[in-house]
């Protein structure tokens, strides 16, 4: 008999521990919620194409600028993507390369830094598109740290 009031007594306090870590945990979720943000967006310059140059993005006083080389962007061609951020200090760069009308699998890409400190590169190559003509979306992921958000600023392009 009293083993089986020691048992109650243990689970009825294992419901109270329990009932006690959930209203916790629901009144401390807005301020968990709260302390993840977006990524901050660029926005890229009107009519701009990679296939004629470098690209700009800019937010404020910030910027990010990229370069693909060769500049006749082509599916299976090694491409050397050059990033330049102007007043922004990251830790880590990542291009992220997607199809825009059409899912072509992953293709991230983390860039290396240059001796400069401004500049970032990284080869990567696009995959083929059985309609002749793919437009792809290259967003740079510039990452201030390993916990905050990044700076991320998408550009489109067309290969072939």
């Amino acid at each position: 008999m009293a083993k089986n009031k020691a048992r109650q007594l243990i689970s009825a306090l294992m419901g109270i521990a329990t009932l006690v870590g959930i209203l916790l945990l629901l009144l401390k979720l807005p301020d968990i919620l709260s302390e993840s943000q977006p990524p901050v967006l660029y926005s890229l310059a009107e009519g701009c194409d990679l296939n004629n140059g470098p690209c700009t993005a800019s937010q404020g006083n910030k910027s990010i600028s990229v370069a693909i080389t060769p500049e006749k962007i082509s599916s299976l061609v090694p491409l050397v993507f050059s990033v330049t951020l102007t007043n922004i200090n990251a830790q880590s760069v990542i291009l992220d390369l997607q199809g825009k009308d059409m899912f072509m699998g992953i293709n991230q890409i983390k860039l290396s830094p240059a001796s400069d400190g401004n500049t970032w590169e990284g080869t990567a190559e696009l995959a083929v598109c059985t309609t002749n003509t793919m437009f792809w979306r290259a967003s740079i992921l510039a990452y201030p740290d390993e916990t905050s958000n990044p700076e991320k600023a998408t550009f489109e392009f067309e290969a072939k």
